[in-house]
């Protein structure tokens, strides 16, 4: 997976292993030693083989010989966009704290994701901010419309991610 987030690499991988699709080779720490070795960096070692969950346990047949059915997960996204509460016309000397502070009385404040200007260290205008559920995201949104913080009437709306093209 080609990702610098965490919590996507966590969420998909674990759902991965879970399901028997994916199985692992070789540990962490098998694979960091195999780095330094090959001097390569650590994410081009494999770590797991793909394989069909169903066929790689034979114990998985029923009395009458047949393969289970597997079951459709239904797909949960790790934020979605019902719990997601755009921030605008922020000052630039807020911080993800103050707006953190602001949002948890509507309940737990999953995920602050603030735009920084060009400038290193000079955050922008905007913030989304990721709640426990949607209901929390509903309430935020109703009692923040006119909420002024630092001297700026918020502009508060929900979070929508832009569809791909």
């Amino acid at each position: 997976m080609n990702t610098e987030d965490r919590d996507t690499y966590d969420f998909e991988i674990t759902g991965l292993r879970k399901s028997n699709v994916l199985t692992e080779i070789r540990s962490s720490p098998a694979a960091q030693q195999i780095s330094r070795q090959r001097r390569i960096p650590k994410s081009r070692v494999p770590r797991f083989r793909v394989s069909n969950p169903l066929s790689a346990k034979p114990g998985l047949r029923d009395g009458m010989g047949r393969l289970p059915t597997p079951v459709a997960e239904p797909s949960r996204e790790l934020y979605p966009e019902e719990t997601g509460v755009f921030v605008g016309n922020l000052d630039p000397a807020t911080t993800e704290d103050e707006l953190r502070t602001v949002l948890q009385r509507f309940g737990r404040v999953r995920k602050v994701i603030a735009s920084w200007d060009k400038r290193p260290g000079v955050p922008s205008r905007y913030a989304v901010l990721w709640l426990e559920t949607a209901d929390e995201a509903n309430r935020a949104l109703d009692a923040l419309y006119g909420f002024k913080l630092n001297g700026r009437e918020l502009r508060v709306q929900r979070f929508r991610a832009k569809r791909p093209r």
